[in-house]
């Protein structure tokens, strides 16, 4: 409203590098025939004190707005600044409601931004809806630091302490030494190690290699009734608290020597779901189960 029918006029023929504008006058400007035209070099919008305009006439008008230009400019960066955002309650609304705009062209920020959303009103906790959203950001962007620790962390609440602890070191590796999931990781990577077995000798509750030989010493009825014991033992254990690649190879081959191709394929497709975000860990498995009988072609 401050700024002269001229200027306005010298804006639309000569754009400037940067527009700052209210939903109103926005509107006006996408209203024109030649509004596409005006924003055809749309790299970001930038939305203040966004607080203020949620759940109001204005609100509306801008989201109607943001409708416009992202399909104007697909995948073009929304970011929402509120400095006197009182809970976060409120930022995760704000997130929700850049998505709800955004909709296929939301970018892996902006899905990553909104799952930590709702992770830190939780007191942390990743839950299958953040997972989710991570999950979509990684797929398109595999490289994403804070998807990648969001992720970890939601691996090893899960019980998935070894893959979570690969990850988590992998991004201490790659660094920067300022990243702001660094102290988060580092604070947490001690216990992490502890509960992937790390430091210390654990006996997994299913046959390792010496203990299949073993039983090729005893009868056979006695060998399979040992066999599928441990093996047994190690799916319950598996199902429940989760494990690390090796004893889910170990698992998927048990049922192999068993003769029970179909239980190693079922195995081998909870594990390559259980391990999605590692495609290193996955190959290797596929092996496995390639040797264990299954036909890993249909995975």
């Amino acid at each position: 409203g401050d700024t002269a029918q001229s200027q306005k006029q010298r804006q639309r023929t000569k754009p400037p590098e940067a527009l700052v504008t209210t939903p109103e006058s926005l509107s006006v400007l996408l209203s024109y025939a030649d509004g596409g035209k005006l924003f055809r070099n749309l790299e970001a919008v930038v939305v203040d004190e966004w607080h203020e305009l949620m759940g109001n006439k204005r609100g509306v008008q801008l989201e109607l707005c943001l409708a416009r230009l992202t399909a104007l400019r697909p995948g073009v960066p929304v970011w929402g600044l509120s400095a006197t955002l009182a809970n976060l309650d409120e930022a995760r609304d704000v997130h929700e409601e850049i998505l709800a705009v955004q909709g296929d062209a939301a970018t892996p920020d902006d899905l990553v931004s909104a799952a930590e959303a709702m992770i830190l009103l939780v007191d942390g906790y990743v839950s299958p809806e953040a997972e989710s959203r991570i999950a979509v950001a990684l797929r398109d962007a595999p490289t994403h630091q804070i998807g990648r620790y969001y992720a970890g962390l939601a691996m090893a609440q899960t019980g998935q302490y070894g893959i979570a602890l690969n990850l988590w070191r992998g991004l201490l590796d790659e660094g920067p030494d300022d990243a702001p999931w660094r102290a988060a990781i580092e604070a947490q990577i001690g216990d992490l190690a502890r509960a992937a077995g790390e430091g210390e000798v654990q006996e997994a509750p299913g046959p390792t290699r010496e203990q299949m030989q073993d039983a090729q010493e005893l009868a056979p009825e006695d060998r399979r009734e040992m066999i599928e014991g441990m093996v047994a033992r190690l799916e319950d254990r598996l199902a429940t608290e989760g494990g690390g690649p090796e004893e889910w190879a170990r698992l998927i081959n048990a049922y192999g020597v068993l003769g029970r191709p179909q239980d190693a394929a079922r195995i081998w497709s909870d594990a390559a779901r259980a391990f999605a975000e590692a495609p290193q860990v996955v190959d290797r498995l596929r092996e496995i189960a390639a040797g264990a009988g299954v036909d890993v072609t249909a995975q």
